[in-house]
């Protein structure tokens, strides 16, 4: 992966292969107390890495035309703009959480309204939060147009959302794509990646101490790892091939919840937050792998391994022929790929990732076709 793609780090098949090492490391070296990984789960994990692997580098040496289209700045200011005018909708949406909570701990209030266990019994997914997110990058990115004090400002700001819905998932994402712009604009090197990974590590586990009202001791920490990093594996083990109740309920969620929310079928789409197990440990992450395995079983670990080889591919191709919209979109995809260990959130969150790119759409459909003079 390393030699076909430039020495880069950050390409797709370095990232996974690299993911899944680290898994199967700490899960043989690390102290647990969890089963033996079945043939299911490193069958399962080989098929992924392999067709994903290889469909990866093949896009990856193929050719495409170069595009030099850039980010309009007028609408990026706007989007700026937009974002701060947005900050007490977050506001609001904490003290609202804090004071309906459950419990007596605000933090664990503050998560319990984001992923749905509130009052709203809805998980928080506002589309302000994906406006930051673009605006970020794209201040981040831009090197002809520089402005630091805009790009850290929205740094804080998605930095702040992940705060508030205690979310170390976004804390990571957060983290991840900012090395790869740091890293891709040359300003950092892998030393410097390296601090900042064990600087996350203990940014996340101070987290987890806040948000459960624990001391984050050496247990604590152990037991943080394995709950969060190892047990996802167990988990998978757990699951059995085509035992969906309906055709790719899981991969096509999005095509059961638009078709339900138009009346069109009553088929109630599958709950994003998977159902939950208490054996062998306590938890609802499966990995990546599991819409796959449980919708058509090691056939689907193969063909969409390929597909989203294929595509990610394409868009770090495309990130390394210049193309900065493709630059920006990687950025953001990256992070689903660092935390495949975890989950899928390529087709879980498919309706997320459409909104994300149409805001990311805006400012350079209007460089291109010059809606907007500055």
């Amino acid at each position: 992966g390393m030699i076909c793609s430039k020495q880069n780090i950050f390409s797709p098949t370095v990232i996974t292969a690299m993911v899944w090492f680290v898994c199967a490391t700490l899960f043989f070296y690390f102290p647990h107390h969890l089963p033996d990984l079945s043939s299911q789960v490193r069958t399962a994990i080989a098929i992924w890495l392999v067709c994903f692997s290889l469909c990866s580098l093949l896009m990856q040496s193929c050719c495409f035309s170069t595009s030099t289209i850039k980010c309009n700045v007028t609408i990026r200011d706007i989007y700026f703009w937009l974002s701060i005018a947005c900050i007490p909708c977050l506001i609001l949406f904490a003290q609202h959480a804090i004071a309906t909570g459950t419990t007596d701990h605000w933090a664990l209030n503050l998560r319990n309204a984001a992923i749905g266990r509130g009052e709203n019994q809805e998980a928080y997914t506002p589309l302000y939060y994906l406006l930051w997110v673009v605006t970020y990058l794209l201040y981040l990115v831009d090197e002809e147009n520089p402005n630091t004090k805009r790009t850290i400002i929205m740094g804080l700001l998605v930095a702040l959302f992940g705060a508030v819905t205690m979310s170390k998932t976004l804390i990571l994402n957060l983290f991840i794509m900012t090395i790869f712009i740091l890293y891709t604009r040359r300003i950092i090197k892998i030393r410097h990646i390296l601090i900042g990974i064990a600087a996350i590590v203990t940014v996340l586990l101070i987290m987890q101490g806040v948000r459960q009202a624990v001391t984050m001791d050496k247990n604590a920490t152990q037991s943080t790892i394995v709950l969060y990093i190892l047990s996802n594996m167990s988990a998978f083990d757990t699951l059995q091939p085509y035992s969906s109740e309906h055709f790719g309920e899981n991969v096509f969620r999005i095509y059961y919840a638009i078709t339900y929310k138009l009346g069109l079928s009553d088929i109630v789409p599958v709950n994003p937050i998977l159902p939950w197990i208490e054996k062998p440990i306590a938890t609802n992450t499966y990995t990546t792998l599991y819409p796959f395995f449980k919708d058509f079983g090691y056939i689907g670990i193969g063909i969409f391994g390929s597909l989203l080889g294929l595509f990610y591919g394409w868009i770090f191709k495309k990130h390394q022929e210049n193309c900065l919209f493709y630059t920006i979109m990687y950025a953001y995809f990256c992070t689903l790929l660092v935390t495949q260990y975890n989950g899928d959130g390529v087709f879980t969150n498919i309706a997320g990732h459409v909104k994300m790119l149409l805001i990311l759409c805006v400012p350079f459909v209007v460089d291109k076709y010059k809606l907007l003079r500055r």
